[in-house]
């Protein structure tokens, strides 16, 4: 998945600055109990084994020197999906 933000410093209609966020996502329970669940426990941490569906994304910069790369791989927060899988997460 691709998210852009142009922004035109100058008025004329063109972007002079780009933002793009590019995301994945990652399956961590891919073997014999293989399933589409979003988690199968809590999540108590970014590591936590029972958070099957990681999502990760890259943050690239383009202006008129060219695209950098200003981050890569920044890890998603897991999504609040109720007080019972993620205790830590703020209301």
């Amino acid at each position: 998945m691709l998210y852009e933000i142009h922004i035109d410093n100058t008025g004329d209609g063109e972007a002079d600055i780009s933002y793009q966020f590019r995301f994945k996502t990652v399956l961590s329970d891919t073997g014999a109990n293989d399933t589409f669940l979003y988690n199968t426990g809590q999540i108590t941490s970014l590591k936590d084994s029972t958070w099957n569906r990681k999502q990760f994304y890259t943050v690239t910069r383009t202006d008129k020197h060219g695209a950098h790369v200003l981050g890569r791989d920044l890890a998603c927060p897991p999504c609040n999906v109720g007080r019972t899988r993620s205790p830590t997460t703020p209301r």
